[in-house]
């Protein structure tokens, strides 16, 4: 991806009639040299994760993401044939309402630091108005 960024969204409610691409943000085959960060990925019943990953992936740095309401992970990792390069894909600073990281199939697991998973709607100022900074940050 040419060293891409994909920062400072607000994604909600994606509602994709696949439900294994129901996901704020997908990094299909291959997808390498991209940040993401500073993103508020907000899901539905219908939203399976906030961040997919795919086989082939490396040098994907994931960071001070807020990942919210999604069924499944905050960030999922799919890989079947351990083609991607885990110790190029780091994930750091992001908080999840449910489960953070999930990985399906075999290979070596992401570099994580400084995630929170299972964070409470009190720790943002509104989470049911999309408010979603920080509790007693201005």
């Amino acid at each position: 991806m040419g060293g891409a960024e994909i920062s400072h969204n607000y994604i909600a409610d994606n509602r994709a009639t696949n439900q294994r691409v129901s996901c704020g943000i997908y990094l299909d085959d291959g997808s390498s040299n991209v940040r993401v960060h500073d993103n508020i990925i907000v899901g539905s019943v219908e939203t399976r994760c906030g961040l997919f990953t795919h086989k082939g992936n490396k040098q994907i740095d994931v960071f001070n993401n807020t990942f919210w309401g999604q069924k499944e992970a905050g960030w999922l990792s799919a890989v079947w044939d351990g083609s991607r390069d885990a110790k190029t894909m780091i994930y750091r600073n992001n908080l999840a309402s449910g489960n953070g990281f999930v990985t399906t199939g075999v290979g070596d697991s992401i570099t994580e630091t400084g995630n929170q998973d299972n964070v409470s709607a009190c720790m943002f100022i509104d989470t049911t108005k999309g408010d979603f900074r920080l509790s007693g940050s201005d």
